[in-house]
């Protein structure tokens, strides 16, 4: 299905720094590197990345769908994009999942526990099988601890999307930003409310904190669809959006400032400014972008891996030591995560396309434009 104007490759990279945001925030307390780096508020708010994939994800769909189902609204076409994101996000989750079943058996067999008992359970595995471990319906993080975000983007796309499509679709662009701000201030209220007092729901709320997200990203898509800006004024608000979001992580109650923020820099992004498209649009970043899907759900069976050998191993604990350690443990993440999107990831959407087409007497595959996260 082919975005209106083509692929945005600005979107495509910035998604390599929300993974890598994600990864620093969970590798900040591996064995070796907690014992000798404090990392900065930054760091330690890099659970939001989740939130900037959630926005990006409602933009990006947006752009890619909505002048479709204003063509062809049918069930079949609907089924159609289920196929299409359920062949980008569900092998590469079967396959991560199925590592960790083996470090679990390994385990067993070894006389070892690479994982926490608690997060093996059968019911939260069957959860996690069926993508349903972020709608409520389990008590903790378990398995691959971040696939909850799988989930809760499952409950978008099934349930979000096409009544967003279809009922705002006459709503102009100043009333959808409106009650994009409102369902902020609701969802902010309630986190900031809850005995996390922060954003980070999981497992509990994921799905309600995707779907509000999710929204903003599909108000994003029309403001910049209605309201065009010119290349260098996209730049100039991306530039200062950046900015106040990374100045905002060191306040209290950050969250409240996150959606406004990550808005405006993706409105910027819209824009195809020359300078978001060099740093964010060059193609290592892209290739990064690419498999940034890849390096968030594979990162933490690095991590698991990792301090299972620290536990074993006799360190002095350095400065020096950890940043190298934590140089190989991004490095391993990455080089898994190319082999995961080369070998399945990729495979696995081109042969869903493939079928599709096929199904539909094409000679062609459907462009997707940006892939969302």
């Amino acid at each position: 299905m082919t975005a209106p104007c083509g692929p945005i490759h600005s979107l495509t990279g910035v998604r390599a720094f929300a993974a890598l945001w994600v990864v620093f925030f969970h590798f900040r307390h591996n064995v070796g590197v907690v014992e000798s780096i404090e990392f900065g508020p930054l760091v330690r708010r890099g659970y939001l990345g989740v939130d900037v994939f959630f926005v990006l994800s409602g933009l990006v769909l947006a752009y890619t769908y909505s002048n479709r189902f204003e063509r062809d609204s049918s069930p079949r076409a609907f089924i159609e994009y289920l196929s299409l994101r359920l062949g980008r996000i569900y092998p590469l989750h079967a396959v991560v999942l199925l590592a960790y079943a083996l470090l679990f058996l390994a385990g067993k067999a070894g006389g070892f526990t690479p994982l926490d008992p608690r997060i093996t359970g059968i019911w939260d595995g069957a959860m996690s099988v069926l993508m349903l471990h972020a709608w409520g319906f389990t008590d903790r993080l378990a398995w691959n601890e971040a696939s909850w975000s799988i989930s809760a983007e499952w409950f978008a796309y099934l349930f979000v999307l096409l009544p967003v499509l279809r009922i705002f679709r006459r709503w102009g662009p100043v009333p959808l930003v409106a009650l994009a701000a409102m369902s902020w201030i609701v969802l902010c209220y309630f986190a900031l409310n809850t005995a996390r007092r922060s954003l980070d729901f999981t497992y509990e709320f994921g799905a309600f904190r995707c779907a509000v997200e999710f929204f903003a990203g599909y108000a994003v898509y029309r403001f910049a669809e209605a309201r065009p800006l010119g290349p260098r004024t996209g730049d100039a608000l991306a530039a200062m959006a950046l900015v106040a979001l990374v100045m905002s992580v060191r306040i209290p109650g950050v969250e409240i400032w996150l959606l406004p923020c990550v808005s405006a820099f993706y409105l910027g992004l819209m824009a195809r400014g020359p300078l978001s498209e060099a740093i964010l649009g060059n193609r290592p970043v892209v290739f990064l972008g690419e498999i940034s899907y890849a390096i968030y759900m594979v990162h933490l069976l690095v991590r698991i891996v990792s301090n299972a050998i620290m536990k074993k191993v006799d360190f002095e604990p350095s400065t020096g030591l950890a940043v190298t350690l934590l140089s190989v443990q991004i490095a391993a993440a990455i080089g898994l995560a190319a082999a995961a999107y080369y070998l399945v990831e990729k495979p696995a959407r081109e042969w869903v396309r493939r079928a599709l087409a096929r199904s539909r007497g094409a000679s062609g595959t459907p462009a997707a434009g940006n892939e969302a996260p």
